[in-house]
């Protein structure tokens, strides 16, 4: 099966973008959890 390289990069480049606001997701209810009793928000 042959992908093209450009359509590659790109998708490569979105994956990075989706990692970088998964772990600021995370570190915010990371942060949020820390400050306050309810785990709610976190799950």
């Amino acid at each position: 099966m042959r992908v093209d390289v450009e359509l590659l990069d790109s998708l490569m480049r979105l994956v990075g973008e989706l990692v970088l606001a998964r772990n600021q997701l995370v570190s915010q209810l990371d942060e949020k959890a820390g400050n306050s009793n309810d785990t709610g928000l976190t799950r």
